[in-house]
């Protein structure tokens, strides 16, 4: 019997959907790499790690044993090669989100779309656009910033 023959389009990868607006970052910039709970041990200090940096490995290879350090050695080859951001659609995305709270602007479909317009994605398809808010706007803010304005008189 031979076997089906998959129609269609083909998958593309799939993003999972950011804990944090830092999180949604890493995972625009490294793909599902950025989603790993070893990614933030390994990247603030990547290639030089400090001693603070190395107990915390110690510990969360401890907790996880073989497949903590898998994960570990999968992060540091995404650290060390020099390789293109995973989506840019998506960084730009979670850079508009940012910017928006920033401000205190609502972050929308409309504001994404000029948003990427401006910066040179072309048009955007409504769906791609529902999605990638629905896919920025699920991640908590961690940024404790806000821009206050002060009225000119």
């Amino acid at each position: 019997m031979e076997a089906k023959r998959k129609r269609g389009r083909p998958r593309r990868p799939s993003f999972p959907a950011p804990r944090t607006v830092s999180e949604g970052v890493a995972i625009a910039l490294y793909g599902s790499v950025g989603a790993c709970d070893a990614f933030p041990l390994l990247y603030p200090e990547w290639p030089l790690i400090s001693s603070a940096a190395g107990t915390r490995i110690k510990t969360f290879i401890q907790e996880r044993g073989g497949s903590g350090i898998e994960e570990l050695a999968h992060v540091a080859a995404a650290l060390s090669a020099p390789a293109p951001i995973a989506d840019r659609r998506r960084g730009l995305t979670i850079l508009c989100r940012i910017g928006c709270e920033a401000v205190g602007a609502p972050f929308s479909i409309p504001t994404l779309r000029v948003w990427l317009q401006r910066r040179g994605l072309g048009e955007t398809s409504p769906s791609t656009l529902s999605k990638l808010v629905k896919w920025a706007g699920s991640a908590k803010n961690d940024y404790p910033y806000r821009l206050h304005f002060a009225a000119h008189d």
